[in-house]
């Protein structure tokens, strides 16, 4: 939004633009406008920046510079356009598929309809919810033509007194053409859809004209709800709204029971063009547009006179666009089998959960469904990490604790099951600290048993994953989950056992600034800070030396953690981590089939070149009283002693430092205890 000059003078007058800037070598001369906005300040005055190889290596306040908001996208109609609707020359299905959803007596009624009123009144008592629907298809374009979206009484009679007008003046033929060619469906990319002719153009490349009885009922459900139904963000539930209109239609006569079904069977099929331009952050703005809109009413935000500020950091937006794209570059190209798969990406800020960069596919033009937010695949291995994090904060376990690595079975619903490593072999023993480092399958079910599995399932969904189950094999991570959802728990290891509900948006304003609502963090306690410091110390270790490791070929450097995840038969792979600063998600699969690649070969690349892209991070994790470190011994996982060749720091809560040393080292006494220690132990008792 800053104009580039030759040179900025003492006192530029940049009118009511954002400001102005010069370039000189690897200087920024910067002049900027004041703006106030929801939770900042932005001053008006001169600054500088010094970049050197792309890097900012000093500002001319040593405490940063802060610039104006980055315009991510304009949402309204601000080309005025509509397309004109005739309806003879409309396909023969969108009429039918409209009256039988929205208003069946539309032919009878003068406008405002008694009847149908009486009827929502009576099934909204029954249902004992608060008074909605009842208005007929001349009293919503009343509305959408002249009136706010606000649900008040007042505006409900000024929308009937309009709707009779309107009613008088034009035949029903004319009203229907106008309401189909002002009829909000959403938006997409920032831009939004209006009209029959615009919808069908967009989501199935044809005209109106040409739609299909399940093209139409598709177009037709999304009206209720346009953004929530999208057929191209949300497929399944416009799915599942097109079968409610094929429903109504048999139920009102328009088609037969056996067409019904027929149609239903159909899949959702789009073939349709991106209708805007590219924007910033064009997923992040869908996300940021459902939400507004949420709030303020669907279709308030193309209406104009809103502001909508949302988290994204431009930089690291366009980082994360540039590490999407060159890691599936590199996927293209090292495995060709796996070609042509999909990606998502969300990172997010530790402190409050901001949303700071968001990519929901590998082109938003060829295909806007936001995979970041509405992906819901297995977990798979990522939820291992969550598992021990309560193990921890239970005391039942520690990093250092062992586990068994054995072949194990289990009964479920009259069931065997039997899992396996995904190596298919097995360890004996393992400390916790080795079964995450290495993704061990076994030593995760034991980990989860010991904490419960209801506890278990509980402090999964206090941690945002909202689908997790109760199932044995939720340990390893046989439920769904999306990427931001990840992103979202994970903040909690590096967030000292405190996590945020991930937000994109932070406030809305009036057109003129007046703040209308602000989106406050959602902050949940799942662990103490002892649990997540060890939790955190652990998977610093898997990017150290377990299934990370690959992240430093792609200049990661520590303080980082995290953990792959590979789901069943190699079909999604998954790198969740953080800094101390990020929490950061990606995904990579298929949208229908298998990718064929671990997480640490599919998504780790991508995860890193952002993680490494977004700069070292300032600080390191947060320390946690109560925690005592000991040298342990890397191959028994005990307290060292001074023969052990390959030692680390463990930490432990004070007071629980185990005091026998290691077994496996240089220790006469337990080594001969291990031969005769039975034999030892039955004299005794002879001798007693």
């Amino acid at each position: 939004g800053y104009d580039r000059v030759d040179t900025v003078s003492a006192s530029p007058d940049s009118g009511e633009g954002v400001g102005v800037f010069s370039v000189d070598g690897g200087r920024f001369e910067i002049w900027t406008q004041a703006l106030d906005g929801p939770g900042f300040s932005v001053p008006r005055g001169r600054s500088a920046i010094r970049i050197e190889e792309g890097v900012v290596v000093s500002t001319s306040d040593p405490t940063g510079v802060l610039l104006r908001p980055t315009v991510l996208a304009t949402i309204g109609d601000l080309e005025g356009r509509r397309s004109e609707v005739d309806l003879p020359s409309l396909s023969q299905w969108v009429e039918p598929a409209l009256l039988s959803m929205e208003d069946t007596r539309f032919r009878e009624h003068s406008g405002v309809d008694p009847i149908g009123i009486a009827r929502a009144l009576g099934s909204n008592l029954i249902r004992g919810r608060k008074m909605q629907g009842g208005s007929t298809l001349t009293q919503q374009l009343a509305k959408n033509l002249f009136l706010s979206p606000d649900r008040t009484l007042r505006r409900k009679v000024r929308e009937a007194f309009f709707a009779a007008a309107l009613e008088h003046e034009l035949s029903k033929d004319e009203l229907l053409e106008l309401y189909l060619g002002e009829v909000y469906l959403g938006q997409m990319g920032g831009l939004p859809l209006y009209g029959v002719e615009q919808g069908s153009r967009a989501w199935f490349g044809v005209s109106a004209s040409r739609l299909t009885l399940d093209q139409a009922a598709v177009l037709v459900g999304v009206i209720s709800a346009p953004n929530a139904y999208s057929p191209v963000r949300h497929p399944e539930k416009s799915t599942e709204q097109r079968n409610k209109v094929l429903d109504r239609m048999v139920k009102t006569g328009a088609i037969d029971a056996e067409r019904g079904s027929l149609e239903k069977e159909r899949p959702l099929a789009l073939a349709g063009i991106e209708p805007s331009r590219v924007r910033r952050a064009p997923y992040a703005v869908d996300v940021a547009v459902d939400q507004a809109e949420e709030a303020l009413g669907q279709g308030a935000l193309a209406s104009g006179g809103y502001q909508v500020y949302t988290h994204i950091q431009p930089l690291l937006q366009r980082d994360a666009e540039m590490a999407v794209a060159d890691g599936m570059l590199e996927l293209d190209t090292e495995y060709p089998k796996a070609a042509g798969a999909q990606v998502a990406l969300v990172a997010v800020r530790v402190r409050d959960g901001a949303v700071v960069a968001m990519v929901g596919g590998r082109s938003y033009a060829k295909s806007p469904f936001n995979r970041a937010t509405s992906a819901w695949r297995q977990a798979g291995s990522t939820v291992k990490p969550l598992t021990m994090l309560a193990a921890f904060d239970d005391g039942s376990l520690s990093p250092s604790s062992r586990i068994k690595d054995e072949p194990i079975s289990r009964k479920i619903d009259g069931k065997i099951w039997t899992p396996r490593n995904y190596d298919g072999t097995f360890k004996g023993r393992v400390t916790v600290r080795e079964a995450i480092e290495s993704s061990r399958n076994i030593p995760a079910i034991l980990m989860a048993e010991e904490v419960g599995a209801s506890r278990l399932q509980r402090f999964y969904r206090d941690a945002g994953l909202s689908r997790a189950t109760n199932l044995p094999s939720a340990a390893l991570g046989s439920f769904v989950s999306s990427p931001i959802e990840l992103a979202g728990a994970y903040t909690a290891f590096p967030g000292a056992g405190t996590g945020h509900v991930p937000q994109t948006v932070a406030a809305i304003t009036s057109a003129d600034g007046v703040e209308i609502l602000r989106f406050d963090p959602k902050p949940f306690d799942v662990a103490h800070q002892q649990a997540a410091a060890q939790a955190t110390s652990v998977l610093q270790g898997v990017i150290n030396a377990g299934t990370g490791a690959r992240a430093a070929q792609y200049g990661v450097v520590q303080p980082a953690g995290g953990k792959t995840g590979t789901t069943d038969d190699y079909r999604d792979a998954w790198f969740v981590g953080f800094t101390p600063e990020l929490a950061v998600a990606v995904w990579v699969g298929r949208d229908q089939g298998t990718l064929g690649l671990a997480g640490s070969r599919g998504a780790l690349p991508t995860w890193s070149r952002f993680v490494a892209g977004a700069g070292k991070p300032r600080g390191g994790f947060a320390t946690a009283a109560g925690l005592v470190t000991a040298k342990v011994c890397a191959v028994s996982g005990m307290p060292a002693r001074d023969v052990c060749e390959e030692t680390y720091e463990e930490s432990f809560v004070k007071g629980t430092v185990p005091k026998e040393r290691c077994d496996v080292h240089g220790a006469p006494d337990v080594q001969v205890g291990r031969v005769f220690g039975g034999l030892f132990r039955r004299r005794s008792k002879e001798a007693e």
